[in-house]
């Protein structure tokens, strides 16, 4: 069910994201788009891998990134500021 919302999610953007061009204009190039769960950035091992995260956005060359379950000062995530410290990893 979340990965059918996250789906929709992800195409009503790039819907409105296309919609955004003036008529007549095509872009250049695709619209690259990456949806990735990141479990609260921590892999199978429940070890911390938010560096590893922000390695595959960076490498995906995606226009536009939507990221789910990522932690704001959460417990569980040991009080991490994730989206913070994604976009220092990323720049």
């Amino acid at each position: 069910m979340r990965t059918r919302h996250s789906l929709r999610q992800a195409f009503a953007l790039i819907a409105l994201v296309t919609a955004c061009h003036p008529a007549g204009i095509v872009p250049s190039r695709p619209i690259r788009v990456l949806v990735y769960n990141i479990h609260a950035g921590k892999d199978a091992a429940r070890v911390e891998n938010l560096s590893r995260v922000a390695g595959i956005v960076k490498d995906s060359g995606a226009d536009i990134v939507l990221l789910q379950e990522v932690d704001n000062r959460t417990k569980r995530s040991g009080g991490v500021d994730q989206v913070a410290r994604l976009r220092e990893l990323t720049g």
